[in-house]
């Protein structure tokens, strides 16, 4: 145990100690992560349309027209 502790404090720079907890922690992790993740599934299909509707643009044009205007262009009747 003490050469094993020697060859990681060594090459790593690090006490035995803090490799064994570094692992632990990413142990941790990949367990939840793994927790998280594993009832969440979608099809290709589900994947494009989203894809589809994070990434679509529309390019819109619009007039502006003040009824100031129209009103002035036009003469309506009684009737109308």
């Amino acid at each position: 145990m003490d050469q094993y502790a020697a060859q990681v404090q060594q090459r790593f720079q690090v006490a035995c100690a803090g490799v064994r907890i570094g692992n632990s922690q990413r142990t941790v992790d990949q367990k939840f992560q793994k927790l998280v993740t594993d009832g969440i599934s979608a099809s290709p299909a589900e994947l494009k349309d989203q894809f589809n509707y994070q990434n679509q643009k529309v390019k819109l044009e619009y007039a502006f027209i003040k009824p100031e205007d129209l009103e002035a262009k036009i003469t309506p009747d009684d009737t109308e």
